[in-house]
C-alpha cells in the first residue's frame, strides 16, 4: 500500500476544532477533514494491496470517537461557561480587587456581569473586566 501524508489532506482553514498542539498532529482535524483523508487513502491505494477491511473499520470507528469527543468538549465548555456565570453573578454587590489590562489594580463593587465570546466579564465602576482578572473578593 502506498503511504499517504495525512498533513497534505488536512485543511488549514475552516476547522471547527482548534489544534491543541499535542498528540499526533491530527488533534485539530474535524470530521470533514477526516473523511477527506479517508477518501484520499482509498483513492490512492495500491489496487494490488487494497486497504484491509479491519483497518477501514478502525478508521471509521476513529471518526465516530472524534465526533463524540467533540460533543463532550462542547458540553464541557457550556458547563464551564455556566459555572463562571453563576460565580460571577454571586459577586454582584460585593467588593473585589482586580488587575486591569495595563497592570494597575482596581477595587470596587461589582455592578453587573456580561458574557461575550465565551468569556465572562464583571463590571466594576466604568471598567469591564474579565472574571479571570479578579484577585480578591471581600466580604459583604
Amino acid at each position: 500500500m502506498s503511504t499517504i501524508n495525512p498533513a497534505a489532506y488536512v485543511p488549514t482553514t475552516n476547522s471547527t476544532t482548534p489544534t491543541t498542539g499535542s498528540g499526533n498532529g491530527l488533534s485539530g482535524m474535524d470530521s470533514n477533514a477526516f473523511m477527506m483523508l479517508l477518501m484520499a487513502q482509498l483513492k490512492h491505494q495500491n489496487p494490488l494491496e487494497p486497504m484491509d477491511e479491519k483497518e477501514m473499520m478502525n478508521q471509521v470507528t476513529s471518526l465516530n470517537s472524534l465526533q463524540e469527543l467533540q460533543a463532550i468538549k462542547e458540553s464541557m465548555d457550556k458547563m464551564r461557561l455556566s459555572s463562571e456565570i453563576l460565580y460571577a453573578s454571586s459577586l454582584i454587590g460585593k467588593t473585589v480587587k482586580a488587575k486591569l489590562a495595563d497592570g494597575t489594580l482596581k477595587e470596587g463593587v461589582v455592578a453587573s456581569i456580561n458574557q461575550s465570546n465565551g468569556e465572562v466579564h464583571i463590571v466594576v465602576g466604568e471598567d469591564d473586566l474579565p472574571l479571570t482578572a479578579v484577585l480578591e473578593v471581600k466580604g459583604d
